[in-house]
């Protein structure tokens, strides 16, 4: 336990200095229980902390970010098309991912979990239509009063879908089923997979962030038992898993209703779901992982609302202890202030 702990400080320090600009793929992705729960936001990393439904004290750390790193890369994809030109355009951006999950709870018999993740792949895209330089529907660029005025918006081609690849290099520590026992496990993995996100219709203003597909191979490095070195270790811990993503936030209710913004939800539901099995061993059955969080912007602010989360299933062998936390989720000061 003391071990995860660790890994989920040390994901959260490493995380917090590696807050950085997002990629528009996650833009789009542009486009837990008690009453004194309390979430605090670094970029795109949340730290939640509070009482759950089975009185014991919980906490968790997840989120996901990137960085381009190379925007020239693909030049002749990556520049803007012609003109006044009807065709295709493609661009495409080098970036380097990262993303942490943690789980814990003071019950002895919750199973821990924790894990960080560096993802360096291809972000891309598909539009269609018609670049030009200036948007000639677009609001006149502001200036100020020295007569500096902003650049003029561009009117883009249509987006069709956004897609990449990615490598995914992870370290874990979790509790993985062994029979009527459970076993404490650290691994190393490495991986790759494709994603795509799918840009709902424009009339659809309350997906918040856009459905995102991904599919992932892993294959374990190392495997270890966390404590009594010499237990043997569960075969079906070292199997090879498939993994599959789904990622959308909606908003609920008629946008700016009762609401402290004219620009925010009612409610806004968050699902995420991953799915997982392996390809060979006596463990081959498909294997569910949920998380899902519902929040509110009817009483509070824009930082401080009440939530109800949801977690609950297995990914890739280790077990996530069904939780739920009702409380009030605090993020202390914008995420985007750190992009």
């Amino acid at each position: 336990m003391r071990k995860s702990l660790r890994l989920v400080g040390v994901a959260a320090c490493l995380l917090i200095a590696a807050a950085a600009p997002v990629a528009w793929s996650d833009q789009s992705d542009i486009g837990q229980a008690g009453e004194s729960t309390l979430t605090k936001a670094f970029g795109p990393f949340k730290f939640t902390a509070g009482p759950t439904d089975n009185g014991s004290f919980g906490a968790t750390l997840d989120g996901e970010g990137r960085k381009t790193v190379c925007s020239a890369c693909f030049s002749s994809a990556s520049s803007p098309p012609p003109e006044n030109v009807n065709r295709f355009w493609y661009p495409a951006f080098w970036y380097l991912g990262y993303a942490t999950t943690g789980t814990w709870s003071n019950d002895s018999n919750s199973p821990n979990n924790a894990s960080i993740s560096l993802k360096p792949g291809v972000d891309g895209a598909l539009f269609h239509g018609i670049f030009s330089a200036v948007d000639p529907n677009a609001p006149a660029p502001k200036c100020d009063q020295n007569g500096h005025c902003d650049q003029p918006l561009a009117k883009l081609p249509a987006l069709l879908v956004g897609m990449g690849a990615y490598a995914d290099v992870e370290y874990r520590v979790g509790t993985f089923p062994s029979g009527s026992t459970t076993a404490r496990v650290r691994q190393s993995l490495g991986g790759g997979g494709v994603y795509f996100v799918i840009p709902p219709p424009s009339q659809w203003g309350w997906v918040i962030v856009w459905p995102r597909i991904s599919a992932t191979y892993y294959a374990p490095f190392s495997t270890n038992q966390v404590g009594d070195e010499s237990a043997l270790l569960p075969p079906d811990v070292k199997l090879n898993y498939v993994q599959t993503e789904f990622h959308t936030t909606l908003g609920l209710g008629p946008k700016g209703w009762k609401t402290q913004d004219a620009e925010m939800f009612p409610f806004k539901l968050d699902v995420m779901y991953s799915g997982s099995k392996a390809t060979s061993g006596s463990t081959t059955a498909w294997q569910n992982l949920w998380k899902i969080q519902l929040s509110t912007g009817l009483i509070g602010s824009k930082r401080v609302t009440p939530v109800l989360s949801y977690q609950s299933g297995i990914d890739r062998g280790f077990t996530y202890d069904r939780q739920w936390l009702l409380g009030a989720l605090v993020e202390f000061f914008d995420p985007a202030s750190n992009k």
